[in-house]
């Protein structure tokens, strides 16, 4: 087909503007200049990436730390470039695990190294335009939960950069431990000081071949701990079990203790010990909560004129009955008290008890004071007594 001169030129022309529109700038200018340098200046912070192991060109902002034994300390330094046109003020420094610390620095042109500020709010380090901040961090794998499985934590910068206010930066590593302990950190509440609290740790080996547990190490005073083979252990795959805890008499409040237990490879080899840590809480035998009823008749029947409060025994396997009570003290002919047992046996004993005192019509007027003596089954605990006190506003 031949075409027209009119036709011919009605069909170059859109070629034309093509070869010709990419010498034009955004603003016309045929350099392409402006294009060119803010395409360099709009990244905001940009993470360097370097040629170490652990570091990935198409992952910038991502470290693989690996696997690592328990117990090791290890170290990675991200570096940051501001590619604004303008000085970016790093504000914050958001780390997602308590195992890692963070510490933020640059070197100026001059090379000096200059690390955060503490005499501003929200102004850690300012960076100028091309300068790098290196954000340095620091991982301790014994704080570090998860054991023998992927590990990914969270590092934020924040910023007051236009097109990154919020930089993330992540990491991943697995800590390798030679024996699994569940529970890692065995908690024992209420350790009453009569008799004191023990609990089972199960330790498993994970290595192949097996390593072994020889022994437990030097023990504080006040605590006891004893490893045995559990009975669903084999040659192939051992378990152990270490019964830990604290003894009585119990000192009242929070206790807590480490202990050690020590290890050997396949070969005999001695191997770094197991820290495990226990802890719980002293309390009394037999626990009175609230240990002070406080009435405030004026606030109205709902909120000031009843006292709900419980009573417990913490001693394995101690059951009792509340066989008696008396309200002895001012406004006692103003005053009701009620005690149930929660789940009783066919004896009426239980290990815990609901008590409530309350105020009967009339009620007491002005402020009172006074003792409710609890009668129980138990020789060792005959009587208990709970102060009450009435406030007049």
């Amino acid at each position: 087909m031949i075409l027209s001169p009119p036709e011919s030129r009605m069909r170059l022309l859109p070629l034309l503007v093509l070869l010709f529109l990419p010498l034009l700038g955004c603003d016309g200018d045929p350099t392409g200049e402006s294009t060119a340098v803010a395409s360099v200046r709009a990244e905001g912070l940009t993470v360097l990436v370097g040629d170490s192991a652990g570091e990935d060109p198409e992952r910038p902002g991502y470290f693989d730390f690996g696997t690592v034994d328990h117990g090791e300390l290890v170290h990675h330094s991200f570096r940051v470039r501001n590619d604004e046109p303008r000085p970016v003020v790093i504000q914050k420094i958001d780390v997602g695990c308590g195992c890692t610390v963070a510490r933020l620095s640059k070197v100026t042109s001059s090379g000096e190294v200059v690390g955060p500020r503490s005499d501003l709010p929200n102004h850690l380090l300012t960076l100028e335009p091309g300068e790098v901040a290196e954000l340095a961090l620091r991982v301790d794998t014994t704080i570090i939960k998860v054991k023998n499985m992927d590990k990914l934590f969270m590092v934020r910068v924040i910023s007051d950069s236009d097109l990154t206010p919020y930089l993330t930066l992540e990491c991943h590593l697995i800590v390798r431990m030679a024996f699994q302990v569940f529970p890692e950190q065995l908690e024992l509440r209420h350790m009453p000081v009569g008799g004191g609290a023990v609990k089972p740790i199960t330790i498993k080996s994970l290595s192949t071949p097996a390593g072994r547990l020889t022994g437990v190490g030097e023990l504080p005073e006040g605590v006891t701990a004893t490893l045995r083979q559990s009975e669903i252990s084999t040659i192939e795959n051992p378990v152990w079990v270490l019964d830990a805890g604290f003894l009585p008499p119990v000192q009242l409040g929070r206790q807590a203790a480490t202990i050690l237990v020590e290890t050997a490879a396949p070969d005999g080899t001695p191997t770094a010990p197991i820290e495990i840590q226990i802890a719980g809480n002293g309390v009394p035998d037999v626990n009175i909560s609230p240990s002070r009823f406080v009435m405030r008749p004026g606030l109205g029947a709902e909120s000031g004129s009843v006292v709900d409060g419980e009573l417990e025994t913490f001693l394995e396997g101690h059951r009792f009955r509340v066989t008696a009570f008396t309200i002895q003290g001012e406004a006692a002919d103003h005053l009701e008290f009620q005690a149930d047992p929660v789940l009783p046996d066919a004896r009426g004993q239980s290990t815990r008890w609901l008590l409530k005192l309350s105020t009967r019509e009339p009620g007491p007027t002005g402020a009172f004071t006074g003792t409710v003596v609890l009668e129980l089954d138990d020789p060792q605990y005959a009587t208990l007594e709970i102060p009450y006190v009435g406030l007049d506003f």
